[in-house]
């Protein structure tokens, strides 16, 4: 269940478990967990456990450009350019094209992209995802590998 999570979040996981055998801990961080305690605990250890995954978190820092072949996101800049030459996104565009590469060859659904990216009254509205992929595919030519997971969303492939 945590891969799955893992495909399309990046909220911290802290798992609490009875089990204290070196292979359930082992598995579970491999999964994709950020700490793993055993019961029974400390709740003053449970806090600190939380309080060093949300500092470890804030410290993380977005790399500010991306880079994928042809393709140049500029995070800070808000650019998009393709063999060194800058192709105009619109904001949804740019928008939908930089949550898809930050979660580089991660499957996003439908609705979490909907969600992120025109809010939750959005998540059932896939034509609006259908267009905007589709936009962005012509603008950017074979430049971008976006895959499309038929009945489950979109991944964009690097290279």
């Amino acid at each position: 269940m945590l891969c799955r999570l893992r495909e399309w979040s990046q909220v911290p996981v802290l798992i609490l478990s009875v089990l204290d055998d070196p292979a359930d801990k082992v598995e579970a961080l491999e999964a994709g967990a950020d700490d793993y305690l055993v019961k029974p605990f400390d709740s003053a250890e449970l806090i600190a456990r939380c309080r060093a995954i949300m500092r470890r978190r804030e410290t993380r820092q977005e790399e500010p450009v991306f880079t994928s072949g042809a393709l140049t996101l500029d995070f800070t800049a808000h650019t998009v350019h393709v063999k060194g030459k800058p192709v105009e996104l619109t904001a949804t565009e740019y928008a939908l094209l930089g949550l898809l590469a930050r979660s580089a060859g991660r499957v996003l659904t439908h609705a979490h992209i909907l969600r992120q990216i025109w809010g939750p009254k959005a998540e059932e509205q896939r034509q609006y995802l259908r267009v905007y992929i589709a936009a962005i595919r012509k603008k950017l030519g074979p430049s971008v590998n976006i895959k499309t997971e038929p009945g489950i969303g979109y991944r964009f492939l690097t290279e």
